[in-house]
């Protein structure tokens, strides 16, 4: 089985296949020269809601050069004769619709045993993607339900895929529902323990056996009461990954009461651990004037204070949530005038050259963009002889550190000798780097002529 699982295959108001991120053209390349095809509606009793749509599918397929030897539907008109549809389609189209009305409907002639062993092509739309997965996602849609104790929110699908579609996330994400925002008050709270992939139009999965599941173009994984993009249009990223690696707030720029607990956790433990240990070898001299970018929760401000005792020091942050929690956390420090924290940007730091003794970036250099630009954005603001130390708790050697980056916008793991070279790049002179292989933690300092 091979399946492509939208929100709506087709462009807005037209019958035409969309080939937004590429859909249109990795769908007709997976089916046959010819194809039997089965549209399987979404309310079983609706005949003429089924037809019209049924329809416009047929017109969708074959302006995109498909050519179809049959062209069967699966409703109530047709039901007894499930097992031969199913088994004759070479593709069937799942129909968009009200989710629970179409789940009923699949559970009742068992389209999930039905099609355990299917071997063609899967076209799910909106609903039709919904049910699809192996536990339903059925997110209030009508009035009444969000509020009906008795309404069921998760059911048994197809198990065509793992992941839960939320589709049509461009329209919908704003909705109201009973006097509830339909996401903030109502999916957000049923995402406890576990992941929904919300996409928008124009985004869908692709998988099938023997291939990974991508998810292809703008996406967005909500998980734990919290959202955080997981892939842009014109890119495709494991699902699997998207979906394992699922976070409570983005950590390239952590935001809300989940950023906020991300960020006290990040303040102890195994944080603690690798910037002590990355701490051990950058000298310091006595009255030193210091910079944290990417301050995060503020800890590591008042870490360098410890081994600096007469200096000063900075954090920067671009995460309002960041520079909140770094403040908090410094508060005793910053009315002392030894500490000062404020939101800013790496690649435009507001600080005169030669300014800085010590910079340093504690796991954070994953997220920065433009990276050679922004070291040589730090390099600008070191005095002769100052020091710039990168500690990652990632030493970006293995496939599961990539493959966690490629499920974060905007996110690269780097290598100790990589973070090196582009020191070496932006300047940097007399690079050291550090290697503690078994905790996989990095520490790379480079200084300036």
């Amino acid at each position: 089985m091979e399946y492509f699982l939208t929100s709506s295959p087709c462009e807005e108001d037209s019958y035409a296949l969309t080939n937004r991120n590429g859909l249109r053209e990795a769908f007709v390349g997976a089916l046959p020269h010819a194809v039997r095809a089965l549209f399987v509606a979404s309310d079983p009793d609706n005949h003429a809601q089924t037809d019209e749509y049924a329809e416009i599918m047929r017109k969708s397929l074959t302006e995109a050069g498909i050519a179809l030897t049959s062209y069967d539907v699966l409703d109530g008109r047709t039901v007894l004769e499930a097992p031969e549809l199913v088994a004759n389609a070479q593709l069937i189209l799942l129909a968009g619709g009200h989710v629970p009305t179409q789940n009923a409907f699949f559970e009742k002639f068992g389209l999930r045993e039905l099609m355990a062993d299917f071997d063609g092509v899967v076209l799910g739309t909106s609903a039709g993607t919904m049910n699809a997965a192996d536990e339903v996602y059925v997110q209030p849609e009508l009035e009444g339900e969000s509020t009906d104790p008795g309404f069921e929110r998760f059911a048994e699908g197809l198990a065509i895929t793992q992941t839960k579609v939320l589709p049509h996330y461009d329209k919908v994400r704003d909705s109201m529902l009973d006097g509830k925002r339909l996401f903030e008050d109502i999916t957000y709270p049923d995402s406890m323990g576990r992941v929904f992939v919300a996409l928008p139009d124009g985004s869908y999965l692709h998988g099938g056996t023997g291939r990974d599941e991508e998810i292809c173009g703008e996406a967005y994984a909500i998980t734990n009461g919290w959202l955080r993009k997981v892939c842009s249009n014109g890119k495709r990223v494991s699902a699997h990954g998207a979906t394992k690696y699922s976070l409570e707030s983005n950590p390239g720029k952590p935001d809300g009461k989940g950023g906020r607990a991300m960020l006290a956790r990040m303040n102890t433990g195994a944080h603690e651990q690798l910037a002590n240990w990355g701490l051990d070898f950058l000298r310091i001299p006595e009255g030193a004037h210091m910079l944290d970018v990417g301050c995060g929760g503020g800890a590591n401000l008042l870490r360098l204070l410890e081994r600096c005792p007469t200096g000063r020091v900075w954090g920067v942050d671009h995460s309002h949530t960041s520079v909140e929690a770094s403040s908090a956390h410094c508060a005793d420090e910053i009315a002392k005038g030894v500490c000062r924290v404020e939101e800013g940007d790496v690649l435009d730091l507001r600080f005169d050259g030669a300014s800085f003794d010590v910079v340093s970036a504690f796991e954070t250099v994953y997220f920065w963009p433009s990276i050679e630009k922004a070291f040589a954005e730090v390099l600008r603001t070191l005095v002769p002889g100052g020091s710039f130390l990168v500690c990652n708790d990632d030493d970006g050697t293995t496939e599961s550190s990539r493959e966690f980056a490629r499920t974060l916008e905007g996110m690269s793991v780097y290598t100790a000798d990589e973070v090196a070279e582009l020191m070496e790049a932006a300047g940097f002179v007399g690079v050291e780097t550090h290697h503690l292989r078994d905790e996989s933690m990095i520490a790379i300092i480079g200084h300036k002529a």
